[in-house]
């Protein structure tokens, strides 16, 4: 029923708000391509290069909709939201390996509730010619393949560094983030000398990065004749990735603080949960893979309050896979989500004038909740 009512929600009125800048750049270039058999746009009529499009794999998805479903708002958006409900299929499966099926559940409630801004929902920023929603999908999905070769067979490694080569093809913005999120895990079990599963990321990590190679040789060939060299885009990264004027710094931190409240603290309480309650022991599968997404959540949040320009798209990522560990963090405040017992703590605490650990620890999921559920159903409203 979940399912049924999220996906009607997805598909519901595609084509009702006209596309915007980085949609009309993508869109333009996949319909020219689709039309004229040019990988580029149309400048006064004639043929011109690509430029601030998405990359070819979201083009391409784009542009192959346009081939089966006709040139069109909604049809240039359909990828995009099939690759919203493909990410928050994931993470939410994810959640259940990782700790149970309450926490997965509370991921989506996270993931959909509690966003107090509009570009922090994926239900909002899923409908949206741009890569972040394909990204996160392929990013996903190499997780996924990641313990899926851990737990049952080492052929899974194979499909991980494919969806891994296609998602950081994707969007170049991933890569960092990315390269950490592989390299913690890959640290850590060379430093317990497990060298099976070192050896394993390691190859896995080795295809993705030789994938990442071929994927634009793949692109040349394809486009051989048809589009030509992008236009030029100097200082991009200094007005995006690396501001250090003290303003945007104050500003990016101050969005980080409020829109990504309940992410810091999840993450936070992961990061304390991996390294002083578990000792860095990485004993299993899904253990290995948490630390791999706490570290590409964790890096790209800390970027995007230490580096970046401080736009809450770009802050997205970051949010969207912490809200697993921010489920974690609310399911052991609530013991487990009892909420009949939590709220009978919580009032004899407060009766009591006393708060036990577990009325307090009570109160705080409470107003977590209270603190970004209001807020995150007026931006869906």
């Amino acid at each position: 029923m979940a399912a049924l009512l999220l996906t009607t929600v997805a598909f519901w009125k595609l084509d009702g708000a006209n596309p915007w800048w980085d949609e009309g750049w993508t869109l333009s270039v996949a319909r020219t391509w689709v039309e004229r058999g040019f990988y580029g746009r149309l400048l006064d009529g004639q043929l011109a290069p690509p430029g601030l499009e998405a990359a070819f794999p979201t083009t391409g998805l784009v542009a192959l909709s346009f081939r089966l479903f006709g040139v069109g708002l909604w049809q240039g958006r359909l990828p995009i939201v099939l690759c919203m409900l493909a990410a928050l299929a994931l993470l939410c499966w994810l959640a259940g390996e990782f700790y149970n099926s309450k926490v997965a559940w509370a991921t989506l409630f996270i993931a959909l509730l509690t966003p107090v801004h509009p570009l922090l929902n994926p239900l909002l920023i899923g409908r949206q010619v741009i890569a972040e929603m394909p990204m996160l999908a392929f990013l996903l999905a190499g997780y996924a393949g990641l313990l899926l070769s851990l737990k049952r067979s080492p052929w899974w490694a194979i499909a991980t560094a494919i969806f891994w080569a296609i998602a950081v093809s994707t969007k170049l913005q991933a890569v960092p983030f990315w390269a950490i999120s592989v390299l913690a895990p890959l640290l850590l079990c060379l430093w317990q000398r497990r060298w099976r599963t070192s050896a394993l990321i390691a190859g896995t990590i080795a295809g993705s990065v030789l994938g990442a190679y071929l994927l634009p040789l793949f692109q040349q060939s394809l486009l051989a004749d048809r589009t030509l060299p992008p236009a030029a885009l100097p200082d991009l990264f200094s007005v995006t990735a690396f501001v250090p004027a003290l303003d945007v710094r104050l500003f990016a931190l101050q969005t980080t603080g409020t829109d990504g409240l309940l992410a810091c603290l999840g993450l936070a309480y992961a990061t304390w949960r991996l390294g002083w309650r578990d000792r860095l022991q990485l004993d299993s599968a899904a253990a290995i893979v948490r630390c791999s997404l706490l570290a590409f959540a964790g890096s790209w949040m800390l970027w995007f309050a230490g580096l970046s320009v401080g736009w809450e798209r770009y802050l997205f990522p970051a949010t969207f896979a912490a809200g697993v560990f921010a489920a974690a963090l609310l399911a052991d405040l609530t013991n487990g989500f009892a909420l009949r017992t939590s709220i009978q703590q919580l009032g004899l605490s407060v009766r009591h004038l006393g708060l036990m650990r577990s009325g307090a620890s009570s109160f705080a999921a409470v107003l977590l909740v209270f603190a970004t559920l209001p807020l995150g159903l007026q931006v869906l409203y």
